[in-house]
Protein backbone atom coordinates (compact mmCIF):
# COMPACT_ATOMS: atom_id res chain seq x y z
CA UNK A 1 0.00 0.00 0.00
CA UNK A 2 2.89 2.34 0.70
CA UNK A 3 4.10 2.04 -2.90
CA UNK A 4 0.65 3.08 -4.13
CA UNK A 5 0.74 6.18 -1.92
CA UNK A 6 4.16 6.99 -3.35
CA UNK A 7 2.82 6.55 -6.89
CA UNK A 8 -0.03 8.96 -6.17
CA UNK A 9 2.44 11.71 -5.24
CA UNK A 10 3.90 11.89 -8.76
CA UNK A 11 1.61 13.51 -11.36
CA UNK A 12 3.97 12.69 -14.24
CA UNK A 13 6.84 10.44 -15.18
CA UNK A 14 9.53 11.44 -17.70
CA UNK A 15 7.25 14.19 -18.93
CA UNK A 16 4.37 11.77 -19.60
CA UNK A 17 1.07 12.21 -17.74
CA UNK A 18 0.08 9.29 -15.52
CA UNK A 19 -3.63 8.48 -15.34
CA UNK A 20 -5.04 6.78 -12.26
CA UNK A 21 -7.20 3.97 -13.66
CA UNK A 22 -8.00 2.32 -10.36
CA UNK A 23 -11.68 1.66 -9.87
CA UNK A 24 -11.93 1.33 -6.12
CA UNK A 25 -14.21 -0.65 -3.89
CA UNK A 26 -17.86 0.15 -4.58
CA UNK A 27 -20.28 0.38 -1.65
CA UNK A 28 -22.71 -2.57 -2.08
CA UNK A 29 -25.50 -0.55 -0.47
CA UNK A 30 -25.18 1.93 -3.36
CA UNK A 31 -24.13 -0.48 -6.13
CA UNK A 32 -25.58 -3.90 -5.20
CA UNK A 33 -24.49 -7.03 -7.05
CA UNK A 34 -27.26 -8.12 -9.47
CA UNK A 35 -29.11 -11.15 -8.07
CA UNK A 36 -28.24 -13.34 -11.10
CA UNK A 37 -24.56 -12.54 -10.73
CA UNK A 38 -24.63 -13.06 -6.97
CA UNK A 39 -26.12 -16.54 -7.46
CA UNK A 40 -23.39 -17.43 -10.00
CA UNK A 41 -20.66 -16.11 -7.68
CA UNK A 42 -21.97 -18.24 -4.81
CA UNK A 43 -22.26 -21.30 -7.08
CA UNK A 44 -18.71 -20.83 -8.38
CA UNK A 45 -17.37 -20.42 -4.86
CA UNK A 46 -19.18 -23.54 -3.63
CA UNK A 47 -17.73 -25.49 -6.59
CA UNK A 48 -14.26 -24.19 -5.66
CA UNK A 49 -13.99 -22.44 -9.03
CA UNK A 50 -12.22 -19.42 -7.59
CA UNK A 51 -8.94 -19.12 -9.47
CA UNK A 52 -8.07 -16.75 -12.28
CA UNK A 53 -8.45 -18.08 -15.83
CA UNK A 54 -5.40 -19.56 -17.50
CA UNK A 55 -2.78 -17.07 -18.66
CA UNK A 56 -2.96 -18.39 -22.21
CA UNK A 57 -5.96 -17.49 -24.33
CA UNK A 58 -9.31 -19.12 -23.68
CA UNK A 59 -10.29 -20.32 -27.21
CA UNK A 60 -14.06 -19.82 -26.88
CA UNK A 61 -13.59 -16.30 -25.46
CA UNK A 62 -10.98 -15.38 -28.08
CA UNK A 63 -13.28 -16.55 -30.89
CA UNK A 64 -16.22 -14.59 -29.48
CA UNK A 65 -14.15 -11.42 -29.09
CA UNK A 66 -12.81 -11.78 -32.62
CA UNK A 67 -16.36 -12.19 -33.99
CA UNK A 68 -17.48 -9.04 -32.16
CA UNK A 69 -14.45 -6.83 -32.75
CA UNK A 70 -12.86 -8.38 -35.85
Amino acid sequence: MESFKTFQKFPSSNGEKIYNLTIGDFDPSVFPIPAELEALIIESYQNRNTSYPAAEAVPKLSKSLFEIHG
